[in-house]
């Protein structure tokens, strides 16, 4: 039973590393649903994005929204209409993966993007930085571009896991 979570608090640069937060029993079951669904790791991601929206919806002004973050939709979708140029870069494939897949991006969020390229092509870690470049253009944001050979062994099986294919 989870009856609290511990907080990292060292970059607050107050009081101890750690943190001790009480739930609900209600609080404890939506936690345990959000980290069952895969949207999240564990309970101490979940409790820092509500932390996080709690934050965000502080600090807009009285009566404002707070700016949503694009939606996995929408960014799927703008990029299955950029294929074409994707191609003609060299990609074969494109996935979305990351917070903006898990539902957990704020509206400063960069997106996660795992592209392949073709067998035996030429394709230079100049050509990385101009298919980022262009995508950060058309999306509108910050775009982190990994390959699939870039992906190191801690983060390749949740990445090809949570991976969504563009095209």
């Amino acid at each position: 039973m989870l009856k609290y979570a511990i907080i990292p608090t060292s970059t607050l640069g107050i009081g101890p590393t750690e943190m001790n937060v009480s739930l609900t029993p209600e609080l404890e079951k939506y936690v345990r649903r959000k980290v069952t669904s895969g949207l999240y790791n564990n309970a101490s991601e979940v409790i820092r994005q509500a932390l996080r929206l709690l934050v965000e919806r502080e600090a807009a002004p009285n009566g404002q929204r707070v700016p949503q973050p694009a939606s996995k939709h929408e960014i799927l979708a703008k990029l299955a209409a950029l294929e074409k140029p994707l191609r003609e870069r060299g990609l074969t494939s494109l996935a979305l993966f990351g917070s903006v897949v898990r539902g957990a991006a704020r509206a400063d969020s960069d997106v996660d993007l795992l592209i392949d390229v073709a067998r035996g092509a030429r394709f230079s870690l100049v050509d990385l930085v101009s298919v980022q470049d262009f995508l950060e253009e058309q999306l509108g944001r910050k775009v982190d571009v990994v390959t699939r050979q870039g992906l190191g062994p801690a983060i390749r099986d949740r990445v090809l896991r949570e991976a969504e294919k563009a095209f």
